[in-house]
Parts: structure tokens; sequence; C-alpha cells
């Protein structure tokens, strides 16, 4: 572990030097194109094989090479998730962004979309390092111009009081971001997974530019029209519910004992 996060503190002062140089560069020149910008910028995995600091293991991952997630196992996984510390940090849980929307979810009934596409990527996630004990890949890349895409869209559904929440899906993936969205409030959700990519990919994968939202019936033609006018993707994952979380069909827990794993976790890592 040690090693790992002297790894992810090397990325992060590289990768803020690089945007230094960049912004220095484009006040220099006055111009700052997005293809521009592109060019100059690598990414984390790109600097790292560059500065020969990834391991072996690390740049030959191979997704197929790791087992999915058996339906019998997704219920074990999830709970596991939420036992993490970096994972259930009560920072991240019941803040609102604003006096418009929240980061949880509101109202029973509600609808749950996914803004942003879905990827076959376990890659540097909670589910590979802690669930299947590999602790070594290489980082899910972040496409910049689809994440400025991506916001861009929510500030026009922000301000045309299109939707009710948001969150961003990252440590832990799309299930710990519908956990934390749905505990605050007592509430719970119901989803159905994509056969297009894989269940473990899908629920627990952390690729980059992905925003999970909530929106009323009435919300519904005004966030489809904002959402058809441009390129992003939304894609529709299924409904707010209460007392439980369920994944195609299936109980995978009940909300209040999700909330105790979190709360449990809290007070043990405060302890330490």
């Amino acid at each position: 572990m040690p090693e790992i996060f002297l790894l992810c503190v090397k990325l992060l002062f590289i990768i803020f030097s690089y945007q230094l140089a960049i912004r220095l560069l484009i006040n220099k020149r006055k111009v700052a194109q997005p293809e521009t910008l592109k060019v100059l910028m690598p990414s984390k995995v790109e600097i790292a094989q560059q500065l020969d600091i990834l391991p072996d293991s690390s740049k030959e991952f191979r997704i197929d090479a790791v087992e999915d997630v058996k339906d019998e196992e997704i219920a074990l996984v999830a709970k596991h998730l939420l036992t993490l510390p970096n994972v259930s940090s009560p920072k991240r849980i019941s803040e609102n962004t604003d006096d418009t929307i929240t980061l949880d979810f509101n109202n029973e009934g509600d609808l749950i979309y996914l803004i942003g596409t879905s990827k076959n990527d376990i890659t540097a996630s909670e589910y590979l390092s802690a669930y299947r004990n590999i602790q070594t890949s290489v980082a899910s890349v972040l496409d910049w111009q689809e994440e400025k895409n991506i916001q861009e869209v929510l500030a026009q559904l922000i301000e045309n009081k299109a939707i009710q929440s948001a969150r961003s899906v990252s440590c832990g993936g799309l299930f710990v971001a519908l956990a934390k969205s749905a505990i605050p409030n007592s509430l719970g959700f119901s989803i159905r997974t994509n056969s297009a990519f894989r269940k473990d990919a899908f629920l627990f994968g952390e690729a980059q530019n992905r925003v999970l939202v909530s929106i009323t019936l009435d919300q519904y033609t005004i966030f489809d029209a904002t959402i058809a006018a441009t390129d992003v993707k939304a894609s529709f994952l299924g409904k707010v519910k209460k007392g439980n979380f369920l994944i195609d069909a299936e109980t995978i827990m009940a909300t209040s004992e999700a909330k105790y794993l979190i709360e449990k976790t809290w007070l043990t890592d405060e302890t330490k």
C-alpha cells in the first residue's frame, strides 16, 4: 500500500506540473484550442510509462484475465466496498451542491439516469484491488473533451431545473454512487444492468466521465430535450425506491444495512 500511495502522489505531481506548463504556454501564445490542449496534455498512463514508474504487471493488465462477478457475488462485493474507509468517507455523503440540486436522491419514484458512457473497465478500481486482490493496473483514461461536454450539459440541466440530484461516479463505481445517493434520505433504488457490459465493470468499475442523476417525471421532457441537443449520452437505469437496493430485480441489501456498514466504517476508521 505505501508503494501505491507514493505512485499516486508522483502521478498527481507530474500531472500538476504539465497543467501548469500548459497554462504558461497558453498565456504566452494567447491561443487555447481544444485540439491543441489534447495534444499537449499526455495521459497519466503515458506520463507514468515515460518515467517507467508503472510495474510491468500493470502495463500488461487484461480485463479478460479476470473472471466477471457472478450474480450471487454482487451482494457480497457491494457490502465489502461499503466497508472500505476511502469509499465510505462521510465527507462524500449528503452535501448540497447549491439550493437547486443535491447529491442525494430526494423522492421515491424519481427516475435514475447515467450521463456519460459505461465501459468494460475495472482497472485501478477498489473492486479490483480489494476484492480481486490485484493491486497494480493502469488507471482508467479521462477523456477531457467528453468531460467538458458533460459538465456543460450538467450546467444546462441545473439552469433549466431539469434534475433533482447529481453525483459523479468515482471510487467504488456506480453501485457506491447509487448507495451514497440513497442513504441520506433513507431511500433505495431499483436498477437493471446492461448486458453490453460486464457486470463488475458496469456496477463496480471506476471508468471516468460519468455522472449519476435523478429526475422527476415532470422533468423528463426538458431533460430529454437538453440531452438530445448534445453529443452526450444518457442511459436510463431505473427508479428511486423505498427501503432496499435492487439490481436486476434482486434485493442486494436493505438501505438500513448499507447505512450501518458505512457508519461502522467511519467509527472504526476514526478510532485508528
